[in-house]
């Protein structure tokens, strides 16, 4: 049974967690919740609400974790500055009756939005102190992300960061506060936002995702090898990389699935006589990596994979690689 109202319901004083998700609830009004001065965590997914407004003054202003995650809410605001929130899952949708502007608590510090909203720019008022920020589209649409939107987070001091489904504009300039250290990025990448994404001051980075678009090649020389755990360039339809694994000697984890690396010699410019050189798309990976992921390419042996210092490498990939040679397998028996 699912329940469409909250009306005379009281809940125990000293309650700390409270799950109403999967109603069919539009407001709870009635009830006792905004005197639960222990309740720090409320669940209101998948209910009915349309506007923040209508649950607003029914919350404990000593409540941290809010999840409002498959409603309908079309306008956030909180006006009630007694609330503090540390952490909201939110989903919002565009409503031509309102101004599409968001403001968030001043205090929080967590935020996890699905969004379906016509574009991200300069509409979010995201707050001083977040650390960790996740939106995506709630129905793998796509989000169009305009500059400033970026500008805006640069001057954050974020250490998680997750922004799937993106659409960027031409003129979109990837800009990362340098505190990150977890950073997911899905969209319509291009060789000149690539190329432009530089993420060099971003010392404490541990883990960096990138997927999606059509990109040629991806420069190393861009991102810090000191700390970096894991790396994945997945989706991207690369065809090398430039710069040596080597120095990446805490990276166990790299995954190139679904691109388009090949064995042969790959073209680039220099100050030769023909103007061009080859070189060969050589994957120098550090002893410390320990999972390998080549699913979706376009390999046809391993000749360009060296694996010999690799003595903590426990998993290779190498599924739907139409042209590999059956004997890579047998030389793979003897690593």
């Amino acid at each position: 049974m699912m329940l469409d109202s909250l009306e005379g319901m009281k809940f125990p004083e000293k309650l700390s967690f409270l799950d109403l998700s999967r109603n069919q609830l539009q407001h709870i009004h009635g009830t006792n919740l905004h005197s639960l001065k222990y309740l720090r965590e409320l669940n209101l997914s998948r209910n009915r609400f349309e506007r923040f407004i209508d649950i607003e003054n029914d919350i404990p202003t000593g409540l941290e974790t809010l999840h409002l995650q498959s409603n309908l809410i079309n306008h956030f605001e909180i006006k009630n500055h007694k609330i503090h929130l540390l952490q909201l899952n939110l989903m919002l949708v565009k409503n031509g009756r309102y101004s599409n502007v968001f403001k968030f608590p001043t205090k929080l510090r967590h935020l996890q939005l699905s969004i379906q909203v016509d574009k991200l720019s300069d509409n979010f008022e995201l707050p001083t102190n977040l650390q960790s920020l996740q939106i995506h589209h709630p129905y793998y649409g796509k989000i169009v992300t305009f500059r400033n939107f970026f500008q805006n987070l640069s001057n954050l001091q974020l250490t998680k960061l997750s922004l799937l489904n993106l659409t960027f504009t031409k003129d979109c300039l990837i800009q990362i506060p340098s505190t990150i250290e977890r950073l997911t990025i899905a969209g319509n990448f291009s060789q000149h936002i690539i190329n432009n994404l530089n993420l060099q001051n971003c010392n404490n980075l541990t883990s960096l995702s990138l997927s999606g678009g059509s990109v040629n090649y991806f420069n190393l020389n861009n991102i810090p090898s000191g700390k970096l755990e894991q790396l994945e360039l997945k989706n991207m339809k690369l065809k090398y990389i430039n710069g040596n694994f080597d120095e990446f000697i805490q990276l166990e984890y790299l995954n190139l699935e679904q691109n388009q690396i090949t064995n042969d010699n790959n073209t680039t410019t220099t100050t030769a006589s023909d103007g061009k050189t080859k070189t060969k798309n050589k994957l120098n990976l550090p002893s410390s990596i320990n999972t390998l992921i080549l699913n979706k390419n376009d390999l046809n042996d391993l000749s360009n994979v060296f694996l010999d210092n690799c003595r903590y490498l426990r998993k290779i990939y190498l599924e739907m690689n139409p042209n590999l040679d059956s004997r890579v397998i047998l030389k793979l028996q003897n690593y």
